[in-house]
């Protein structure tokens, strides 16, 4: 059995430290946590929303 050092950072399950993905759940989770998502939707709100598709299928 090997001893751990209690103080040592472990990564977020999923991610590597510092990658753009991590930062980007830090920040959303950070507006989410602010309401700053829900004001922004507020002051959206009459504005048309852009939804971007990443593949269309050639199947039905």
């Amino acid at each position: 059995m090997t001893q751990t050092d209690p103080t040592e950072k472990k990564p977020v399950q999923g991610y590597k430290a510092n990658s753009p993905a991590l930062w980007k759940r830090f920040v959303f989770g950070l507006f989410y946590y602010l309401g700053l998502n829900t004001l922004a939707r507020v002051i959206t709100r009459n504005k048309p929303r852009i939804l971007m598709f990443h593949h269309i299928s050639e199947e039905g």
